[in-house]
């Protein structure tokens, strides 16, 4: 009921790590424009997802590998605001492996895979059991 009557909802994932992928590299497949993250509507986090999605298909055709190890947590906002849209995982193609021998995939949807994982450890997040 408070997201339901909240006109704006403002998130703190915390402190960055120096593993974590915030999308930067998105500045430089895109003539830097500017990467902002304002998921306030649906298209404005349309226009986000469909950019990360346009920057990782320039990113593979290019891929030589292997990739830099980072925790993608742009990535993983960009899978969750897919899957809450009623995408099928199958469906996202950064994220889906249908192929286990494309090695790009695999190692993008590890570093996805990692983003959540470094969301979900968060301090905020974690629930511990009083003393």
């Amino acid at each position: 009921m408070i997201y339901q009557f909240a006109t704006e909802v403002i998130i703190w994932l915390g402190e960055r790590e120096v593993e974590d992928e915030l999308g930067e590299w998105l500045q430089g497949i895109y003539q830097r424009t500017v990467v902002y993250n304002d998921w306030s509507d649906d298209s404005k986090s349309q226009f986000l997802v469909d950019r990360y999605i346009d920057g990782y298909e320039t990113l593979r055709a290019q891929y030589t590998g292997p990739m830099n190890q980072k925790r993608d947590v742009y990535g993983a906002f960009c899978l969750i605001w897919l899957l809450s849209q009623g995408r099928k995982s199958t469906d996202i193609p950064f994220y889906h492996t249908k192929s286990f021998t494309n090695r790009f995939r695999m190692e993008w949807a590890t570093q996805v895979s990692e983003g959540l994982r470094a969301i979900m450890q968060r301090n905020w997040v974690c629930i511990k059991p009083s003393a």
